[in-house]
């Protein structure tokens, strides 16, 4: 397993901090690229985080959404595909400014995609039933969520990526980046299902089952300083 990871931010400065600081601690050999979308540069706080790049991009988030704060909207995956597709990984893990780690990463994930579980509501359905997407209506794809090379070679050579566009186009309310990742996968034929090193503030769907948060995990997402 070789893995990479990417964070995309925004002028959090201390969360983004806080998050790379404590992954590189136990991660120093995973390459980081840090998205800066649409804010002031994060190189004078995070330029000590060794093994780390950063790229300028414009405002990738799409306010206009059933969530409070909004969400990403499509250009999001460009960035997000670009990096996927370096052949030279066989993973790829999607950080936010809100995870803890508390140790190294050591257990090779299961699933194309595979990270805390959560469940959907009505906001959602919407999409869901557009593609027919049978089985549980759950999802992964927040940070913590690892992505396998075949994720996005997969996407690509089913020539579905325009799908990330065509969901936006029809269902901008409904847009939400985690879910999409997850079921643009599913529609590609692609698994998906809980990563044993992550768990999620409150709670997650580990078999079907709403479980706790787990402090001790290797990495937990939601966790605001």
């Amino acid at each position: 397993m070789k893995i990479q990871a990417i964070l995309f931010m925004c002028n959090d400065f201390s969360r983004a901090k806080f998050t790379l600081e404590n992954f590189r601690k136990h991660n120093p050999d995973i390459p980081i690229r840090v998205i800066n979308s649409g804010g002031d540069s994060p190189q004078p706080t995070l330029c000590h985080i060794s093994n780390t790049e950063f790229i300028d991009a414009p405002n990738l988030w799409h306010k206009n959404t059933k969530r409070l704060n909004g969400s990403f909207g499509p250009r999001f995956v460009d960035y997000f595909f670009e990096f996927g597709l370096n052949q030279q990984y066989t993973h790829t893990l999607l950080l936010e400014t809100d995870i803890l780690t508390n140790r190294a990463i050591s257990i090779e994930p299961k699933y194309d995609i595979s990270g805390p579980c959560n469940p959907c509501d009505d906001k959602e359905y919407v999409i869901y039933d557009y593609l027919n997407i049978p089985g549980a209506r759950i999802h992964t794809g927040c940070g913590t969520t690892m992505f396998t090379d075949r994720y996005f070679t997969t996407i690509k050579d089913k020539d579905l990526f325009q799908l990330f566009q065509l969901l936006f186009d029809k269902f901008p309310a409904n847009y939400f980046m985690d879910m999409i990742l997850t079921l643009v996968g599913r529609q590609a034929g692609l698994s998906f299902g809980h990563w044993e090193e992550v768990s999620n503030i409150p709670f997650h769907i580990v078999n079907n089952r709403f479980v706790n948060t787990d402090m001790n995990a290797t990495m937990v997402h939601n966790f605001k300083l």
